[in-house]
């Protein structure tokens, strides 16, 4: 058990900050200024206190000014900890940090009023006016976390949004490339006419290579590549699969980096293009890597 004793009279090893700035809505047996008299003997933070005799009145402040922390009585409205808290947060804003004052402890009260989201429950009748200094600060530093968390996510998922739309961009270019350059190489060639089995492998393989990198992928690009050869599927069929499938996993990506695998796609592609054009160096590999694996 901590020696509360040999604490007191000790300089706090973090110190709370310069001011806070708290807005009080008493019930109706709180004693008028209680809390101003309370807090003004702490000079270790100054504090600027503002009540205000409801709820409504409240909301017209949060409306027009920024607060630290809003501080409730349990009994200063009728309606319950939940509704209240969520009227506070949607008249300022939506991490704004709530503490609830009950008289005494009471651990049923309090764990209603934090599944109510409140940021703290103080028990007036058996805390001191530096506890409660710290709990507001702590309260409204957690608030202010959990804005700036909410910022971040909101400006990585602009980014990943715009970083999308660029590859998407590319993707599309580089399909109109593709499709001219094997249209014009294999003129006149015709498409076999079931190649179910073509875009599932190509999803499996660029799946595989966003993951491993195609260099990691060497007898599945071959097996694959045989499998082109075999029927006779031609370049410009393949290329087009290639393009759809590609567009198909940036647009179903999500949160995660669309230049990663627009870049480790462009690699895979890269060998496909290599083996699908020099089918001799293809068979001399194959056989290397078949007398090695024996």
């Amino acid at each position: 058990m901590i020696n509360s004793a040999g604490l007191m009279g000790q300089e706090p090893s973090n110190s709370l900050p310069q001011q806070l700035r708290i807005l009080y809505i008493p019930g109706p047996k709180s004693p008028r200024n209680w809390l101003c008299e309370a807090l003004d003997g702490e000079s270790i933070c100054r504090v600027e206190i503002m009540e205000s005799s409801c709820l409504a009145l409240a909301l017209e402040k949060l409306r027009e000014e920024t607060f630290d922390a809003v501080l409730v009585d349990a009994d200063a409205d009728s309606r319950d900890c939940h509704t209240v808290i969520e009227a506070i947060r949607a008249g300022s804003h939506d991490h704004q940090a709530v503490i609830i004052l009950g008289d005494e402890s009471n651990s049923l009260l309090a764990t209603h009023c934090f599944e109510a989201g409140a940021d703290g429950f103080v028990a007036v009748q058996t805390s001191i006016p530096r506890e409660l200094l710290w709990q507001i600060a702590r309260a409204a530093e957690r608030g202010r976390l959990r804005a700036e968390n909410a910022q971040l996510r909101q400006r990585q998922q602009r980014h990943t949004a715009i970083e999308r739309d660029e590859v998407l961009k590319l993707t599309s270019e580089q399909e109109a490339i593709l499709r001219l350059a094997a249209s014009v190489s294999e003129a006149g060639e015709n498409t076999p006419p079931e190649l179910t089995w073509l875009s599932e492998e190509l999803r499996e393989l660029l799946k595989a290579s966003v993951i491993m990198g195609s260099g990691n992928l060497f007898q599945e690009i071959n097996r694959f590549v045989d499998r082109i050869r075999e029927t006779q599927t031609p370049r410009y069929t393949v290329m087009t699969r290639y393009s759809d499938v590609l567009r198909d996993m940036l647009e179903e990506l999500g949160t995660r980096s669309s230049r990663h695998v627009y870049n480790r796609a462009n690699l895979l592609l890269i060998d496909l293009l290599l083996k699908l054009s020099s089918p001799r160096d293809a068979d001399l590999m194959n056989r290397a890597a078949s007398e090695k694996c024996a």
